[in-house]
């Protein structure tokens, strides 16, 4: 009997298939992924959507009654323009607009993969105001078209717009659903769904994902840099690799469950002082003087002996489990090897765990400078590598915090108290400052700090006894600050919308500071890497380079990305003004020198479980990434064989994280796109053989259109693939739509936007 053939029907495929447009089984693994060694990955089920015919006259029925509004408004204003004039608590909206909404709500509807609950069909009230006329919203869900217009802060029986009684003129309209200018619709507004929640990012990131800008390095990962990627190299697969390491990023800011309600008893009095002095002697962070070590242990000795079980101070408990839990942490990964470093996350999660249970206390209860003290440090603890990537919501939460007790303020004479203490609050302020602008600045997420709002002195001086040196807080501050001014000149909103010659000032004078900078360090900061711990001072610490070394490139990179890039902004690519030209050229050139500086930094740095994320996984990532954009920009380059060696260095990077973790930080982005690289320099050198051109890199676009989908396909239709939804919160910025409309050099016939 012949063997039972496998399903010829498969109601969802593999990620690998439906990029090759084969046939998938179903199973998994699926025998495509199996034969040529894929990751074999299916997306989300999505939900059934209504009937194509029931959204139609669905919403035929929503316009109708949209139409008879406005025709109405519109007999008004003709025979009624000596009437006293309405007075709505929205802002005035004209019929373009309306019917302009109204249309792309349609759209939206219409070509919406996911299901939308049938509105609740609204009748009039029959009571009469006594002293407001008012009047519904044209058709239920009212916020979809309107989403600010619309005041929800009333209770949920007093969402209604409210009209001078002056303009009970207005003529009854009758519709479907018959509106009266005196009845009053209580419109319900739902609270956000938080089953929903993946669902609805799927949505807006499919109206929204193609004409937005990411500020983070996961810019590699939109739609415009994936295009112009796969054109450079002449490949399809880069797309899966954007998927997997967008959810690989996304995955790790996310806990598993939440935190149980049994908390881990305390260490004894012997093992916490042990893990106390291994916090304050090796842990990273304790550079930054969050606390100071000879108050704590003092504390610490207090508790112990009056009782060592108490819970009733839960900034104080919150405090020490972090401290606990670090310290425990750089005492168990000391011995290099899988089996410390999953020992050491096991262990010091449970105290850290301790921790979270008093979040809510920390900041409704116990609000005072000591809950500050624990937040940001629970941010640090959650910044190490494999650890869930908590730290943004945390150190937002200590942000908050501060400047709700004042701290970003400059406290009068008269309330100034001792001068250790008010040194300690600047302190702590301009520590969190800093942070939380890295952190923004690392993520793409706006900032909840306003430079512009706070009068805090920065401190010149430090308390006795800390881990760290006046010049490295120093130096740190004044990166952050220009961190925060990059963001705001050239990420926001508004910046991405300047025309070329103002990008090119901009682009100059931000440069120009960052140089000033790196003029004005101290010589000891100056050192290129590598960074060895017998040459430097005895109060400076090897990641003290590393931290400045870093962020000073990659702030570099920031600002020349804009040129650079050729995905970011295609008008300045396709320029012609020779000053316009020369930058492009330029900001390469530096963007390519950072990137070295990078990865040359990260060949020394020993990994553990106790270092945090930016030194093991951002900062090595960010050089990998854009040293990959400037081979691609130009294989050809003298420099080119030199760079492939340095992306090797990245590759044997994480290849050690993924043999220190056993496996379970597993990032093949890395190993992709050096291959990705090495490739096209190999095709690009034997197709030099043959033509006389030599300086240009190889132009795959003509080939990409007959075999690669993505050249072919909408965009769109990837995201299922691609997941956006899973790191909207990547994507702060949207830019103009005209900046994409613009051709990529060498793509003359056809645009990103009609691409797209």
């Amino acid at each position: 009997m012949a063997p039972q053939r496998e399903s010829t029907k498969c109601p969802l495929a593999c990620e690998y298939c439906r990029v090759k447009k084969a046939k998938c089984s179903g199973i998994f693994p699926c025998g495509n992924c199996t034969d040529h060694n894929e990751a074999c990955v299916f997306p989300e089920k999505r939900k059934r959507t209504r009937k194509r015919k029931e959204r139609e006259i669905e919403m035929e029925d929503r316009l109708a009654r949209m139409e008879e509004l406005l025709r109405a408004s519109a007999a008004h204003n003709s025979v009624g323009e000596s009437q006293p004039s309405c007075r709505i608590n929205s802002p005035d909206l004209s019929q373009e607009s309306w019917m302009r909404s109204t249309e792309q709500s349609a759209q939206n509807n219409c070509d919406s993969e996911t299901s939308e609950q049938t509105p609740p069909q609204l009748t009039p009230s029959a009571q009469e105001a006594s002293s407001a006329t008012t009047v519904a919203s044209p058709y239920p869900a009212m916020s979809l078209i309107f989403p600010d217009q619309i005041d929800y802060s009333q209770p949920l029986d007093q969402d209604t717009i409210t009209i001078d009684p002056s303009c009970s003129q207005i003529p009854t309209v009758q519709t479907a659903n018959t509106i009266s200018a005196t009845s009053n619709f209580r419109v319900p507004v739902s609270p956000p769904s938080t089953t929903a929640a993946e669902h609805t990012a799927s949505i807006e990131a499919e109206d929204q994902d193609e004409n937005q800008e990411c500020a983070s390095y996961l810019s590699i990962c939109t739609f415009p840099a994936i295009k112009w990627v796969s054109s450079q190299a002449g490949m399809s697969d880069f797309l899966l690799s954007a998927r997997r390491l967008s959810k690989t990023v996304m995955q790790g800011e996310r806990l598993g469950q939440v935190t149980g309600s049994t908390r881990t008893l305390e260490p004894s009095y012997e093992v916490a002082m042990e893990w106390s002095k291994a916090y304050f002697d090796s842990c990273l962070d304790s550079i930054f003087g969050i606390i100071h070590r000879d108050d704590f242990e003092k504390h610490l000795q207090d508790h112990f002996q009056t009782n060592p079980n108490s819970c009733s101070d839960a900034s104080w408990y919150a405090l020490r489990n972090t401290i606990y839990a670090s310290g425990c942490r750089v005492s168990l990964c000391a011995d290099s090897g899988p089996e410390s470093f999953s020992r050491s996350r096991a262990q010091s999660w449970k105290y850290f765990e301790n921790a979270l249970s008093v979040h809510t206390e920390l900041l409704y209860v116990s609000t005072d400078i000591t809950s500050i003290q624990a937040l940001i440090l629970m941010a640090f603890h959650a910044e190490a590598l494999g650890t869930p990537a908590l730290e943004f919501m945390l150190v937002s939460s200590a942000t908050r915090l501060a400047q709700a007790k004042g701290l970003h303020m400059r406290g009068s004479r008269s309330s100034k108290g001792d001068h250790m203490d008010t040194l300690s609050k600047q302190c702590l302020w301009w520590i969190i400052y800093a942070y939380e602008k890295h952190l923004a600045y690392r993520s793409g997420i706006p900032s909840a700090i306003d430079d512009d709002s706070m009068t805090c002195l920065v401190p010149t001086e430090l308390r006795r006894g800390s881990g760290t040196t006046m010049e490295f807080v120093k130096q740190t501050i004044a990166l952050a600050r220009l961190s925060s001014s990059i963001t705001k000149r050239l990420s926001a909103v508004k910046a991405m919308r300047d025309p070329p010659d103002v990008v090119l000032t901009i682009v100059h004078d931000l440069d120009h500071k960052l140089q000033m900078w790196r003029e004005g360090l101290d010589p000891t900061f100056q050192k290129q890497p590598p960074f060895r711990a017998h040459c430097l001072p005895q109060s400076t610490q090897v990641a003290h380079m590393l931290y400045l070394h870093y962020t000073y490139h990659a702030l570099l990179i920031a600002v020349h990305g804009v040129f650079c890039y050729p995905w970011n902004r295609p008008d300045l690519q396709s320029n012609e003004k020779p000053e316009i030209k020369a930058q492009v050229q330029r900001s390469t050139e530096i963007v390519e020198e950072s990137s070295r500086q990078i990865i040359i930094a990260v060949q020394h740095v020993e990994i553990t479980a106790a270092l945090p994320v930016w030194l093991t996984f951002y900062f090595p990532l960010v050089g990998l990434i854009n040293m990959f954009v400037c081979v691609l920009k130009n294989p050809l380059s003298p420099s080119t064989t030199s760079n492939l060696a340095l992306m090797d260095i990245v590759v044997g990077h994480f290849g050690y994280v993924e043999f220190l973790s056993s496996s379970k930080l597993d990032l093949s982005f890395p190993r992709e796109v050096a291959s990705y690289a090495r490739n096209l320099v190999k095709k690009v050198k034997e197709e030099n053989d043959y033509t006389t051109s030599t300086s240009q890199p190889l132009n795959v676009q003509s080939s990409l259109s007959a075999q690669d989908p993505i050249a072919t396909a909408d965009m769109s239709a990837f995201d299922p693939v691609l997941g956006l939804e899973d790191w909207c919160t990547f994507l702060p910025s949207i830019p103009p739509l005209d900046i994409f409309e613009q051709p990529f050099p060498g793509e003359q016939g056809q645009s990103l936007g009609s691409a797209l």
